[in-house]
């Protein structure tokens, strides 16, 4: 008869169960204040890096819509100068039918318009309020050589807009100052924000930012 062998208690090796957690380093859960501190150091480095080459893309993005908005109001303002020269040519081409007399016609009106800023939209709100369309009316003379004759004066009209309106200078929050000024073509001198522009003000020449600072490649955005 084969003997009994009693496991009393013991249990074989093959039967062991691993320890449901170990006490060892490997099982070391958190981090530690230097590993903080390695962490936040390398953030603050990138960061630094970062930030300026951001804020130098920003700026250059507003540089760029700087120039554009300015490109597309005068483009308007010339529109405008060209709809207004068509116009008399027109007028005086139909009211005469001397080309000597119609250049000479043309030419004095062209001179005298410009002088009294009818060439150009009439306030900063022509180019984009209906209140303000048209823009201008005024007489020419078809006959430069005999003014007094009401017969031979014809009235111009801009019955049109030519800007649907005049966006937001880029630069502002960005820079406290950035805002846009208007040139008068008679009637003042120098250049004025749109809310100091007075009835006595006439023909808006030109469009400029003020107050943007200097531009990346060292040019003042004044002088746009």
């Amino acid at each position: 008869m084969r003997a009994r062998v009693r496991t009393t208690g013991l249990a074989r090796s093959g039967d062991r169960k691993p320890a449901r957690w170990c006490r060892g380093p490997a099982a070391r859960r958190g981090v530690t204040i230097i590993e903080l501190l390695v962490v936040t150091t390398i953030l603050s480095l990138m960061a630094a890096l970062i930030f300026p080459t951001y804020r130098l893309m920003q700026q250059r993005d507003r540089e760029n819509r700087l120039r554009e908005i300015l490109t597309e109001v005068r483009a308007s303002r010339d529109s405008y100068k060209s709809y207004v020269s068509r116009s008399m040519w027109a007028k005086i081409e139909a009211a005469n039918t001397n080309q000597g007399v119609r250049q000479k016609a043309f030419k004095q009106a062209i001179a005298s318009a410009s002088e009294l800023g009818y060439l150009f939209p009439l306030n900063p709100s022509s180019f984009t309020n209906p209140i303000h369309a048209p823009g201008a009316s005024f007489t020419v003379a078809t006959d430069p050589n005999d003014l007094t004759d009401p017969n031979k004066v014809v009235s111009v009209s801009v019955n049109r807009l030519f800007l649907r309106r005049i966006p937001p200078h880029p630069f502002t929050g960005w820079s406290p100052y950035a805002r846009w000024e208007f040139v008068p073509a008679a009637g003042g001198s120098g250049q004025v924000a749109s809310e100091a522009w007075t009835a006595g003000m006439v023909g808006v020449q030109d469009i400029r930012s003020v107050g943007a600072g200097l531009a990346i490649d060292g040019s003042n955005t004044d002088d746009w």
